[in-house]
């Protein structure tokens, strides 16, 4: 057997100060590591929250810009349905001009043979259905509404003999 016998003990104690070198090295840069690496997980995590902050803000702005588009619109269709009441309203105010005038004509030419049967009121005008004895009784209704400012010319559209009397149908397109 052979004696290990250490000629150069500084080598040996060299080896260990730099294995002790080096290991403080490797700790060196592992927390030099660690440190930028706990930084650099810092910043991240910011800038992650500021952009939630931001996207979060931003969603906010956008429900209330969709809270006051839809309060426009709302608001918008009001004034709209508003409008076409009022127009309505005004349509329906000048028929019942004409209307009116319609039945005082009516009223003015109407004699003691004339009988109307039926009245039909549309948007475009005004149906008379009826019987007479006599002819006259038809001309004279014609001729008073033909004094009517509202009403145009009226239209006998049908005129027929059923035994001793007259059927009739006269139009008034207003």
């Amino acid at each position: 057997m052979v004696t290990g016998i250490n000629l150069l003990p500084w080598r040996s104690s060299l080896r260990l100060e730099k294995e002790h070198y080096f290991r403080r090295q490797m700790l060196v840069i592992f927390g030099v590591v660690v440190i930028v690496l706990a930084v650099w997980h810092l910043v991240l995590w910011r800038q992650i929250n500021t952009v939630i902050k931001q996207t979060v803000y931003v969603r906010q702005q956008l429900s209330l810009l969709q809270q006051q588009s839809q309060y426009k619109n709302d608001a918008k269709q009001k004034q709209q349905k508003s409008e076409r009441v009022t127009g309505r309203i005004i349509t329906l105010e000048k028929q019942r001009i004409g209307l009116i005038q319609i039945f005082e004509n009516l009223h003015r030419g109407m004699t003691a043979n004339l009988q109307l049967t039926q009245l039909e009121i549309k948007s475009d005008g005004v149906k008379l259905f009826g019987k007479t004895d006599s002819m006259f009784g038809i001309t004279r209704l014609i001729k008073s509404f033909s004094q009517t400012k509202y009403c145009a010319v009226p239209l006998v559209q049908k005129v027929s003999r059923q035994d001793d009397e007259y059927a009739f149908v006269v139009s008034l397109s207003c």
